[in-house]
């Protein structure tokens, strides 16, 4: 396991990029080849120890970069993968009765994971310094850590587990969202994705996580246009998206007044996932590098999307 220290100055709003520039006229075939992405120290360590975790054997099976993906005809973009071995040998979900369903410590957790599939702590040097100036945004760094999802979706599949020895449930906290939020500024790359599943929305494990991984395709809301609905929460203008969400922005900042902007959207985002919570409503949520001008190929801002859903039992 890798100690991964870093402060705010490592975070990044801006997806910095090479001068190579090798676009098509094919959106697919720019999603891999439009611009070659500076990696931060944060992405290339991430995919060296991810790397070296499937090398040694300890996922449930080898994640294949020629499975079978179809992009959908139309606007969207929509995405279909077959994968076949995540459907067959993935750990069995565990049975959910509600969204607000309490932690059990008899069942699978993550704190019964093997060793070999926590590779990197987290560790956040500016705690220190803004617990003092934020009394709004809890601050904790003892156990934030980084596991292999050993069932991967996609390339670099992690799970993101905030104090993972709380033992907390499957339900967003600011500090955990805060940590999310951390981890994809982290990675500089455009394709890194962030994603929770409350419970009743396919969390398919009651312990307090988050999902990252590589997506590389280009996504109709990485650019798509908004719509204020009411203070910083939006909407997507095309009302034929078949998912309607609420959309907060966190635009390109300079690092002085990253903090504050940061601490301003979580405020705002978590306003409404607490909402969320209370009524017991199932969600989830999406956070990708996105464009502030709707142009496509332009990372300048980070978009998380959050989608209110009929809840799903068992």
């Amino acid at each position: 396991m890798i100690n991964f220290e870093y402060s705010l100055q490592s975070l990044s709003t801006r997806v910095q990029h090479s001068s190579s520039d090798e676009g098509t006229t094919e959106l697919t075939k720019k999603a891999a080849n439009h611009r070659k992405f500076v990696e931060s120290d944060f992405d290339e360590i991430l995919r060296t120890v991810w790397n070296a975790a499937q090398d040694d054997g300890y996922f449930r099976y080898i994640y294949r970069n020629d499975l079978p993906v179809k992009v959908l005809p139309g606007k969207f973009n929509f995405i279909l993968q077959l994968n076949l071995d995540r459907a067959l040998k993935r750990r069995k979900p565990q049975e959910i009765e509600c969204p607000n369903q309490p932690f059990n410590p008899t069942e699978f957790n993550f704190s019964k994971v093997r060793n070999s599939e926590i590779i990197m702590k987290l560790i956040n040097k500016s705690y220190g310094t803004e617990k003092s100036k934020n009394k709004k945004i809890p601050t904790s760094e003892d156990s934030n850590f980084i596991l292999i999802n050993v069932s991967p979706l996609e390339y670099g599949h992690i799970l993101i587990v905030p104090n993972m020895n709380k033992n907390e449930p499957q339900r967003i906290t600011l500090n955990g969202l805060k940590l999310a939020l951390e981890v994809i500024l982290l990675n500089k790359s455009c394709d890194f994705r962030v994603g929770f599943n409350s419970l009743c929305a396919y969390a398919s494990v009651n312990h307090h996580h988050y999902h990252g991984y590589y997506l590389k395709h280009r996504l109709f809301i990485e650019h798509a246009e908004l719509d204020a609905l009411a203070g910083p929460c939006q909407v997507l203008v095309d009302r034929d998206y078949p998912a309607q969400a609420f959309v907060f922005v966190l635009d390109e900042c300079e690092f002085e007044t990253l903090n504050e902007r940061m601490n301003n959207f979580l405020q705002a985002t978590f306003k409404l996932i607490l909402y969320l919570q209370q009524r017991n409503i199932a969600h989830n949520f999406y956070m990708t590098r996105g464009s502030a001008h709707n142009q496509i190929f332009n990372f300048d801002s980070l978009r998380i999307y959050i989608w209110a859903r009929s809840s799903s039992f068992g």
